[in-house]
């Protein structure tokens, strides 16, 4: 439970304020296991969710909905070349930072997890 309130307090830090969503969260995730883009029909499929929520949570990750809701900057989205109708999108360098984080953040709480047990 730690560990959750670590990476909600880090989502916080990085989304610049304390009202994300848990499944923004979860469709960083998806994103950031791949290692390039991920078109957003592929997170329609995987989150089970329709393309408008895809797009608001995408928009959220991205530049933001409006311009008085600025977004977290973790990723960006694109026309894809080879079918223009397709969007893709990717981790921004931020992004990976914050990627970086949660791996880092996870590894060392399974590293305490361990230790403690094995006393």
């Amino acid at each position: 439970m730690a560990q959750l309130s670590a990476l909600g307090m880090l989502a916080t830090r990085y989304f610049g304020n304390e009202r994300f969503e848990w499944q923004t969260v979860d469709i960083f995730l998806t994103i950031a296991d791949h290692l390039s883009e991920i078109p957003q029909q592929e997170l329609e499929r995987e989150h089970g969710l329709s393309q408008a929520a895809i797009s608001r949570n995408t928009a959220k990750l991205g530049n933001g909905l409006t311009m008085n809701d600025p977004g977290a900057r973790l990723i960006e989205s694109y026309e894809d070349p080879a079918y223009r109708r397709r969007k893709l999108v990717r981790l921004t360098a931020r992004g990976k930072e914050f990627r970086d984080c949660i791996i880092k953040m996870l590894a060392d709480g399974v590293a305490s997890t361990t230790r403690t047990s094995a006393k």
